[in-house]
């Protein structure tokens, strides 16, 4: 299922020649702000130390880089999975191997 509003970005980015480019979105779009790509640490304790200090930096590094200075997750989304079709995409299912910040992705949601 698709909201009306992503059905209609979708048709006109096929209308203007880049159907996949607006599906990504389309789909990055549904996601926000329920779903994070990216890995987070998350802990009961309130503080951070070790390897979840260093999944924290991890992820912000990427997400920085993903955001490209756009303040946007959606277009943090899409830079993501742009990329991650770039480099072989991979099985639905499985975490983004062959892409360079793999170690920062949530394993769940891909």
């Amino acid at each position: 299922p698709l909201d009306v509003s992503l059905a209609r970005l979708v048709v006109l980015g096929w209308m203007l020649g880049n159907s996949v480019e607006t599906v990504v979105m389309a789909a990055a779009l549904s996601l926000v702000p329920s779903c994070d790509v990216l890995r987070t640490p998350f802990n009961t304790a309130h503080s951070l130390d070790g390897p979840e200090l260093n999944t924290l930096r991890n992820s912000l590094f990427w997400r920085r880089w993903a955001d490209n200075g756009n303040k946007s997750e959606p277009l943090m989304v899409y830079r993501l999975c742009m990329d991650w079709l770039r480099s072989g995409g991979g099985s639905l299912g499985k975490p983004p191997y062959n892409a360079k910040w793999n170690q920062a992705a949530h394993p769940r949601l891909w």
